[in-house]
């Protein structure tokens, strides 16, 4: 294997670690936010859940896709 064969091994390799984590990120966004979504119409005569134990989970996998999402766009882009 020549050093370009390689070099172009490592680039495709990193694309489709990137790509993974992107479509990961995206569908777990898409999901939980749609279970966010949900859960806040069920509850919305009970009040306001901001702050919640419910509520703050989902926030935390919320925010753990976007960066996954971000690290895998800006990955595939670069």
């Amino acid at each position: 294997m020549s050093g370009l064969e390689a070099k172009r091994a490592t680039v495709g390799g990193w694309l489709r670690w990137c790509g993974l984590a992107a479509m990961a990120g995206g569908a777990l966004l898409i999901l939980f936010y749609a279970v966010l979504i949900v859960r806040q119409a069920i509850d919305w005569q009970a009040g306001p859940t901001l702050g919640t134990p419910i509520h703050l989970p989902l926030m935390r996998i919320i925010s753990a896709a976007l960066v996954l999402l971000i690290v895998g766009l800006g990955g595939v882009l670069t």
